[in-house]
């Protein structure tokens, strides 16, 4: 409701502040399609705009098996993190990026891509946003495994329930 007031009143970066503080508590929830309803409410120029909005809409591209649009959404995304000027939104930002570009090198067979960008991934993510984290570490682990590492794809998932600092069941 509050983002309807704000986008009828004209306020789109508050609007885009307001998705990207709830952004993080929905993906952990799987609320997919409230996502999608709240990313059609902006016009497709503020979504190719915003950081935020465009990581949004990776998400639900990649959520959706749309994995063949992923590379160019990357790239895109990417791009203008770069011209970001909180280091910390775009480190988070970065780490979420990491994440996908480690799913598509797992895809692509590409070993050393998957457990550096995993890794990465890992360093950069913001512990609150757990199920993005769950994602790296499984490719990490496949990552390990894929160069024979047994033990260190396993403690790749099992650590988990020790480092993590955010946890529920459903991450057990």
């Amino acid at each position: 409701e509050g983002l309807s007031h704000l986008l009828a009143a004209g306020e789109i970066s508050a609007a885009i502040e307001l998705v990207a503080q709830y952004r993080y508590r929905m993906l952990n929830n799987t609320q997919w399609l409230r996502l999608d309803r709240w990313l059609s409410l902006f016009a497709q120029e503020v979504v190719e705009s915003s950081a935020e909005l465009c990581m949004l809409k990776t998400w639900l591209a990649y959520h959706r098996g749309q994995w063949a649009e992923l590379p160019a959404l990357l790239q895109h995304l990417a791009t203008i993190t770069e011209g970001e000027p909180n280091k910390k939104i775009a480190d988070k930002l970065a780490g979420e990026i990491s994440t996908l570009c480690s799913l598509l090198a797992y895809h692509n067979g590409d070993t050393e891509g998957v457990i550096s960008q995993a890794r990465k991934a890992l360093d950069l993510i913001d512990p609150e946003l757990w199920i993005v984290r769950i994602l790296a570490r499984v490719y990490l682990s496949g990552g390990l495994q894929m160069i024979g590492d047994d033990n260190g794809s396993y403690s790749a998932l099992y650590d988990a329930f020790v480092e993590e600092q955010v946890q529920n069941r459903r991450f057990k």
